[in-house]
């Protein structure tokens, strides 16, 4: 089955398990949202891109803490995007 085709959530627990394809896909889903949300909160392009960046590697290396119980994964994301913002 292509990666496209794959639930949101079946991602997220093959992400958190390390899967580096299923967390490229599950973030890519939300690549756009997440780009937006950032770039409303900076004052150019430059600095949303790093700021982006940064926020994919941030969580890549947390995804084992994230509960999507608690939260959705844009919700997760734009978390990181606001920490990583104000640093």
């Amino acid at each position: 089955m292509p990666r496209g085709d794959t639930d949101e959530a079946i991602l997220i627990e093959q992400a958190k398990y390390g899967d580096h394809e299923a967390f490229n896909e599950l973030y890519t889903r939300h690549d756009s949202q997440v780009y937006r949300f950032i770039r409303r909160r900076t004052d150019n392009d430059t600095d949303a891109q790093h700021i982006a960046q940064d926020t994919r590697i941030n969580v890549w290396q947390e995804m084992q803490t994230y509960n999507p119980v608690r939260r959705s994964f844009l919700t997760f994301v734009k978390f990181w995007a606001s920490i990583i913002r104000l640093h």
